[in-house]
């Protein structure tokens, strides 16, 4: 038992480390820099659960992770905005943090939103997904609609609704999928 919680304790303090490696070059350093510790911070949030998500999100609201990865939502390079669309999404998600009002809240603070909408436009189809969930995430306030009336979403969004084909996603252990031992063969 003390053997569980002393390796718990050694995880949680690595983790800690490591998300405070990841904030200082997100607010500093090349774009390669920014570009590695965004990948390994969205590699982090996607293993985090339960209270290491909560705290992982609150140590980025307060460091100034969430504002660094907001000012990159515009950059020219595709590495950096799918990814700054990524982790807006993710960090905006109640699945993620129980939190994410807090962190919606400091984004509407940073108008992170009127940065996601340009890439509703996209034709590149990782930049197109990306944006969507960070949009639907997001999109919580009234204002939202209205901004998104302003810049000419909703016909974009019809428009994807009616004519965008999403590549199927390889899931073997889903039961629907033609691989998978419960599903039905015709």
């Amino acid at each position: 038992m003390a053997a569980d919680q002393s390796a718990a304790a050694a995880a949680a303090k690595a983790e800690d480390q490591l998300t405070r490696s990841i904030a200082q070059a997100l607010g500093g350093g090349s774009d390669e820099d920014k570009a590695n510790a965004m990948i390994q911070l969205a590699q982090l949030i996607d293993t985090s659960y339960g209270d290491s998500a909560d705290r992982l999100c609150e140590y980025l609201r307060s460091s100034g992770a969430v504002a660094s990865i907001a000012g990159l939502l515009m950059h020219s390079e595709p590495a950096l905005y799918q990814t700054a669309l990524l982790l807006v999404g993710n960090i905006a998600s109640e699945a993620v943090d129980t939190q994410s009002s807090k962190t919606k809240a400091l984004l509407q603070q940073l108008g992170a939103f009127q940065n996601l909408l340009p890439h509703l436009f996209s034709n590149d189809w990782l930049t197109l997904v990306y944006a969507l969930g960070a949009i639907q995430n997001n999109c919580t306030e009234p204002a939202y609609v209205e901004t998104m009336q302003e810049y000419g979403c909703v016909p974009r969004l019809q428009q994807l609704v009616k004519s965008v084909t999403f590549p199927a996603v390889h899931c073997p252990q889903h039961p629907s999928h033609p691989s998978h031992p419960s599903h039905p063969s015709y």
